[in-house]
């Protein structure tokens, strides 16, 4: 093996190393390094992980005493299925979210932890470039129990002075 890895690489490891097993694990819209580092544990030392990913759920071994939707879902059609979704993963419970740790992207992050996720430019009506917004992220990362605000890049460009929000 090779004695060298990528930053990224170290990230993955890093917080897939902070995660434990039996937590939920929220990862936002495109951050593969989240992704990367909540599917290792997984793997390595959480076996009852719960991943969400853009809104899905992950690790489908527990389907057969979750009780499906009363509009005609048998559990044999999921049982063997990589994932499924229903709307209980939402904001349907957030009093019992402090188990839970969610993984934050953004285009811009300031020195406060400010997460720009809309878009840059000085005026919000003709963005020079668009997000794909905050998306519950405000609520996700108030009710959690931690958060990760996740980069795909450290460049002046990403982290900001201030993120002018």
């Amino acid at each position: 093996m090779p004695d060298e890895f990528s930053i990224q690489e170290l990230m993955t490891v890093f917080l897939a190393r902070e995660l434990n097993d039996g937590e939920v694990l929220a990862v936002g819209v495109a951050t593969p390094v989240a992704e990367a580092a909540v599917r290792l544990a997984h793997l390595t030392h959480g076996p009852n992980m719960e991943l969400v990913f853009l809104g899905v759920r992950m690790n489908v071994a527990h389907l057969e005493t979750i009780p499906m939707p009363a509009y005609g879902w048998d559990r044999r059609t999921v049982r063997w299925a990589e994932s499924y979704s229903d709307t209980g993963h939402r904001f349907d419970r957030i009093k019992d979210w402090h188990k839970r740790v969610f993984f934050i992207g953004g285009i811009q992050v300031d020195m406060y932890g400010n997460t720009n996720l809309i878009g840059i430019g000085p005026d919000y009506r003709h963005l020079k470039f668009r997000g794909p917004g905050s998306v519950g992220t405000p609520t996700l990362s108030t009710h959690v129990g931690r958060y990760y605000i996740v980069l795909n890049n450290h460049n002046p460009r990403v982290l900001v002075e201030l993120s002018g929000l």
